[in-house]
């Protein structure tokens, strides 16, 4: 969805939104109306003053900005849920729980790297707000609230209540482990947040910066929270996340509001000179302790101060002292919030040449029509549209600008009249969005998560990621590297990218020149400029120009050899130039290898780079190279988006990229599986039998026949009860149902990383088929919502497979055998696997595999055999159950008395054995002579094999006999699906229909397997398709097929 301004701002009328001078609270306002150091190369002979690595020397994206774990504790915390205060049940209410922390007080940070840091702090910023973690807010965190002492609104009521110092501090010392973890770090980075801003208060430095304060008595609450800042700051180092640490409650307070963390309302930073030093103090360690902190990529003076009329003299006099910190501390990005007044500020950082950055805050409040006169002095200033103002604050304060706090917050007034409040609320939201992101360097929502994100509407980012919002904000809208392979290949794909010899500039730069009638051979003329900013009319004039330059530069990037000028032919400006583009462009080259980032704070970056280069880029020649500049960038930004176009495209048709893909459709299925858990209702059908058998187990029962449940008899070999027997002791006894529901969702899990694994393994099947893996609606269900014993079948079936391709034939065979122990549906492989192994084994070997597989029966159900063998045989293995009609999926079609009818049962079974016969024969085994051949060849020499087998044909081979046995089974229940629902898609493209064809049978399939209780159509559609399947394997099977598997240098000849 794009929106334009006038959109936004046609929108906010609509609503009756205005521009809000406060943070709109929900429960308060109702309906309320680094130095640049170091040389990147040498381009054309000419160096560059960026603070960048060398192309050589990048790491690997997601390993280049992760900071050390120098405790080694990092995996502590992935154990900790996000919990609300503890407080035991007792007579008194407030009596908290003990803590008994983790270990967290000895945090350090990894040596300080200021070519990443430059990346961190220049580059665009997609960010959320960490809100209510070490400041509070009562409606953010109610939780924390309930035994605050005095009004119970801010942070210092908390501290003081709670009963005692000890029971304050122990609940905010869970508060800070538990409410936001290490993961929530992994979660953002993996859907394109490059940034969080952290608010701290003075209080969070520890209890020698509450001395003076209101805090003083109430100190040594906080004695363990400066080191879970830093942990903070660190965990968001190794998940490539900036961070931007904003001193959200200064010392006096500097507006009055509770989340400044006092409760009485009064302003007493301002004028106050012992407040106003001891917040300087305060400011002054942050900069001590971060400016050279690779990740941390700036700090806020203050937040939301009052518009006092001091206020830009307490700025000036805090930056000047903050500058002679330290060496880092002279070009380290320091933010100020500009008290609602967008214009004064920005002109306020315009006049400033040093890295200072403007926040500005966009909420919106609804305006009540009662009150005209408010309404027509809130709407004059948003009567031009936001991104208007946005943009004009954007070029006056030379693009330093970020919208520190937006949401999507919207009162039920401004949407009681709209007809699609839905509609109006994403429209809202994501216009927001494009506005800051076209208008502004950065932008911080607000915030990641409150207590109650269920139901706050708009202001919980978690919620509103995929819903109001995008799913993802990567600065390139790629698709994020998921794995340190991937982003290998992003890396070095970008990294290939040819800067465009400078002959090819220049030459550009010339032809352009004569449009404004300046020579660039004049090398003492240095008076005439070209426009201050690439727009305009020559820009527009050269604009056809430059396209036919960069479609040439296109088309011989990858094999020019126009030799680049000597710089003693180079005129002052035409270095200028040459340096501009080849910094821009190298710029973006760069920056994209750093986690897809794009260069943020544009003139900032140019303007430092141009103090570093003095002697290189002449006087006079400052605003060619700044264009220019901007030239290259554009252009290296245009390439790398085309370049991640292409690598997109490679993964989906690429077979050598198809484990790329693979990993991403993991990634996403894990996602989508914790959703399914966390909103769909877990349905009870098996499991609370299988517990009531494993207990009679437990208890010392082994006789079959008196092992029953709610729903029957134990009617499941051995290594099911093995199985479930681990699953009651680890589920308290099967009563844990969301802990088993998190194992079947990592066994679905494993079972798809298997199924991907097969298909790349086996070959020949186009990369993007493995998107249809994970669409399953019906699939997601019998794993993470019904939790059958089928799962664990498939897994061991699935694993015996790959194992089989991969040469393990042992192996293969034991976990086949383990899966016939779970359930006999693992019978269905046995003729395939027959068929592979006396081809590739021989018939001895073979003989000696079947024999390990019955041993291993024998092992599992030994506990049983060696007491009531026969009851254990006839109850484990009972081909002869009759399954009600009443659950068929797939023959209901036929009527409930032709079902039930031996007859049926008898042509279930020839069928079955004709179509074994038939596909082994004139199919699977052709190449000797059928499988008569190859039965008379096993038995004349036992040890003859044809060799190693090719992974495809064996793939092949033992899904097609999976399928032949479901196709004839008598009565397929929905859990049944499990068996071959990841396997349908590889099949299908071993058929020779078209595409449409293809995509019906998948959708028809899943279609039956989803109709709740089956119909005559639905079971007569699944029918239909399976045979189709199978009609089109026969059909469809590759008469050149060699089953012998063949080098790759055999395959090309």
């Amino acid at each position: 969805m794009i929106l334009s301004s006038s959109d936004v701002a046609a929108l906010l009328a609509a609503l009756g939104l205005t521009s809000s001078l406060f943070k709109p609270i929900p429960d308060l306002i109702g309906s309320l109306t680094a130095p640049l150091d170091g040389v990147v190369s040498a381009v054309d002979g000419i160096t560059t003053g960026l603070g960048l690595p060398k192309l050589e020397d990048l790491p690997l994206i997601g390993t280049i900005l992760e900071a050390e774990d120098p405790m080694g504790i990092t995996n502590m915390y992935k154990s900790l849920s996000t919990t609300k205060t503890h407080v035991v049940d007792s007579s008194d209410p407030c009596h908290v729980e003990p803590y008994d922390p983790p270990p967290v007080l000895s945090q350090t940070f990894p040596p300080f790297d200021s070519a990443k840091a430059n990346i961190f702090r220049y580059r665009q910023q997609q960010s959320v707000n960490l809100g209510s973690w070490f400041v509070h807010e009562n409606w953010m965190t109610p939780s924390l609230f309930t035994c605050a002492s005095g009004s119970q609104i801010s942070e210092i009521d908390i501290a003081s209540g709670w009963g005692n110092l000890t029971g304050a501090r122990a609940v905010l010392e869970r508060h800070w482990d538990t409410f936001i973890t290490q993961d929530d770090f992994q979660y953002l980075a993996s859907i394109g947040i490059n940034t969080v801003r952290l608010p701290i208060g003075y209080w969070s430095l520890g209890p020698l910066y509450c001395q003076g304060t209101p805090f003083e008595d109430f100190a040594s609450v906080y004695t363990n929270s400066w080191s879970r800042v830093i942990r903070a700051i660190n965990w968001a180092g190794e998940a490539g996340i900036g961070v931007l640490v904003d001193l959200h409650g200064a010392v006096g307070s500097q507006n009055g509001q509770p989340h400044s963390g006092i409760s009485d309302g009064k302003i007493n930073l301002f004028g106050n000179p012992t407040n106003e030093n001891l917040t300087v103090n305060v400011l002054t360690y942050l900069v001590q302790q971060l400016a050279a902190v690779t990740n941390v990529v700036g700090i806020q003076l203050l937040n939301e101060p009052n518009n006092d009329d001091s206020l830009p003299d307490f700025y000036n006099r805090v930056i000047t002292t903050l500058r002679q910190v330290s060496p880092e501390a002279m070009n380290f990005p320091f933010y100020i919030h500009d008290a609602f007044n967008l214009g004064m500020y920005s002109g306020f950082i315009g006049s400033r040449k040093d890295f200072v950055v403007e926040d500005h805050h966009s909420y919106f409040v609804f305006g009540s029509d009662d009150s005209h006169d408010t309404i027509k002095q809130e709407t004059d200033k948003v009567d031009g549209p936001v991104a208007s103002d946005l943009s004009s604050a954007y070029k006056k304060n030379h693009k330093n600008l970020v919208v520190g706090e937006w949401s999507c917050a919207l009162t039920p007034e401004s949407l009681s009249k709209d007809k699609n409040p839905d509609s109006s609320r994403e429209k809202f939201c994501q216009g927001q969005e494009q506005t800051y992101s076209n208008n502004s360097a950065g932008w911080h929502f607000w915030s990641y998560k409150t207590e109650t994100c269920d139901s706050e509407d708009g202001w919980c980012f978690k919620n509103v990621v995929g819903n109001m919002l995008p799913p993802t904000f990567f600065s390139y809208n790629s698709t994020p590297a998921t794995t340190p392979a991937k982003s290998l290949l992003l890396s070095r794909t970008v990294a290939e990218m040819k800067l465009p010899a400078m002959v090819e500039v220049l030459d550009q730069a010339r032809n352009e020149s004569s449009l404004w009638n300046v020579k660039l051979s004049d090398s003492d003329d240095s008076t005439a400029s070209p426009p201050a900013s690439p727009s305009g009319t020559f820009w527009k004039k050269s604009s056809a120009s430059h396209q036919r330059f960069f479609s040439i530069h296109s088309r011989r990037a990858q094999s020019s050899q126009v030799l680049p000028p000597s710089l003693e032919s180079l005129t002052s400006t035409e270095r200028s130039i040459a340096k501009g583009y080849s910094d821009g462009f190298l710029t973006a080259k760069i920056f994209a290898q750093y986690g897809m980032s794009r260069l943020g704070f544009k003139d900032q970056y140019i303007s430092d780079s141009i103090k570093e280069l003095e002697g290189v880029v002449a006087a006079g020649t400052e605003q060619y190279y700044k264009n220019w500049f901007y030239r290259g960038l554009n252009d290296g930004e245009v390439i790398v988006g085309k370049t991640l176009a292409q690598f997109a495209c490679s993964v989906l048709t690429d077979p050598k990229y198809g484990w790329i893909l693979a990993s991403c459709v993991v990634f996403g299925d894990a996602l989508l599986t914790q959703l399914i858990i966390r909103f769909i209702k877990y349905t009870e059908i098996d499991w609370e039998t299988y517990m009531y058998h494993i207990e009679l187990y437990l208890k010392g029962e082994r006789n079959y026949s008196n092992i029953t449940g709610p729903t029957g008899l134990l009617v499941y070999p051995a290594g099911h009860v093995h199985i479930h027997e681990i699953l009651y002791n680890i589920t308290g006894s099967g009563l844990d149902i969301p802990k088993a529901q998190q194992i079947y969702g990592l066994l679905y899990i494993l079972t798809v990383v298997l199924s991907c694994s097969i298909y790349l393994k086996a070959g020949g099947v186009p990369n993007w088929v493995l998107l249809f893996l994970p669409l399953s609606k019906r699939l997601h269900s019998i794993y993470s919502l019904r939790l059958f014993n089928d799962c664990w079948t498939v897994f061991a079936s699935q694993a015996a497979t790959l194992s089989l391709l991969e040469g393990y034939n042992s192996v293969a065979c034991i976990l086949f055998s383990l899966a016939i122990s779970i359930k006999m549906s693992a019978l269905l492989y046995i003729p395939g696997l027959l068929v592979i192994l006396l081809q590739q084994c021989g018939l001895a070997r073979t003989i000696f595999y079947v024999t390990l597989m019955g041993l291993f029966q024998v092992i599992l159900g030994w506990p049983f055999l060696s007491e009531y063998p026969w009851e254990y045989i006839s109850g484990a293995f009972d081909l002869s159950r009759v399954f009600l009609f009443k659950w068929t999926v797939n023959w209901r079609f036929v009527g409930e008395e032709t079902f039930l009818s031996p007859g049926f049962a008898k042509s279930l079974l020839i069928g079955h054995l004709t179509a074994l016969f038939l596909f082994a024969h004139f199919k699977w085994c052709r190449h000797k002579n059928g499988v008569i051949g190859l039965a008379f060849a096993s038995l004349k020499d036992p040890w003859n094999t044809l060799g190693k087998l090719s992974p495809d044909y064996m793939a092949t081979i033992l899904m097609s006999s999976n399928l032949m046995g479901i196709i004839f089974a008598r009565s397929l229940h929905y859990q049944f699906y499990s068996w071959y629902a990841q396997q349908i898609p590889f099949l299908i493209w071993r058929t020779r229909y078209p595409l449409p064809l293809k995509l019906a049978i998948i959708i028809g399939t899943e279609y039956a397997w989803n109709v709740f209780p089956s119909t005559d159509l639905s079971s007569g559609l699944l029918v239909t398709a399976n045979v189709a399947l199978l009609a089109g394997l026969w059909y469809g099977w590759d008469h050149a097929q060699d089953p012998v598997q063949v080098s790759t240098e055999k395959k090309l000849k």
